[in-house]
């Protein structure tokens, strides 16, 4: 296009000095001769509205971020549940802080802690962080090498591993789930649950925390 054209076209769509007004939890003007104007605006309930004072069109884009999700505290009651991470040579390992590439288990231990009775149909629930990945042994034919209690289902996926089964008055069953950490951040550590699918008052969780993945060394 011809250099006269585009003097021409610039000249048509221009709008002069950028003029607004923007409502949230009070007015504030917005004023810009760039025709460009950005603002952080605290978080609120109302809504959100702008009043164009300029001379010409204005287009507006809203940006949000979710909040942290809320904490989730450890609570049990007829049941205890207890995880522990180790590297794949059996050494106990921190996993709010692992490197990119390590490879480590968890070994999720579930209890009865009543001696007096059974607990019938327990469903066990285990997420892992988004920057980890679960390796489903199942797939590959490898053995963990982690000698763990039978469950009467077990169902793998990608970001989490569900375990049903029962437990005999005091008894303790515990689970292995192989893990790779894959993708540098800090991920929400969700909590981990186990309950009595017919007495949900029989239950046990972890509080949920951040995981961190770091370079590689």
């Amino acid at each position: 296009m011809h250099r006269k054209c585009l003097k021409e076209l610039a000249s048509g769509i221009s709008t002069g000095v950028l003029k607004a007004e923007i409502s949230c939890s009070g007015t504030e003007e917005a004023s810009s001769s760039t025709g460009r104007f950005t603002k952080t605006l605290d978080a609120c309930t109302e809504e959100v509205t702008i009043k164009n004072t300029s001379d010409g069109p204005i287009y507006a884009s809203l940006l949000s971020n979710s909040p942290a999700p809320s904490k989730t505290e450890a609570a049990s009651s007829g049941l205890s549940l207890d995880i522990r991470y180790f590297d794949m040579d059996g050494n106990l390992i921190n996993p709010n802080k692992v490197r990119q590439g390590d490879r480590f288990y968890a070994s999720v231990a579930v209890s009865n802690t009543d001696f007096n009775r059974s607990i019938e149909n327990i469903a066990l629930i285990y997420r892992i962080p988004s920057g980890w990945e679960i390796f489903n042994t199942r797939l590959y034919g490898v053995d963990t090498d982690v000698t763990e209690s039978q469950s009467d289902y077990r169902d793998i996926r990608d970001d989490s591993l569900a375990c049903y089964f029962s437990l005999a008055p005091g008894e303790t069953k515990k689970f292995t789930i192989r893990l790779n950490a894959t993708y540098k951040g800090v991920f929400v550590f969700p909590a981990a649950s186990c309950e009595a699918m017919y007495a949900p008052s029989v239950f046990a969780r972890t509080a949920s925390g951040t995981a961190e993945v770091t370079d590689a060394m």
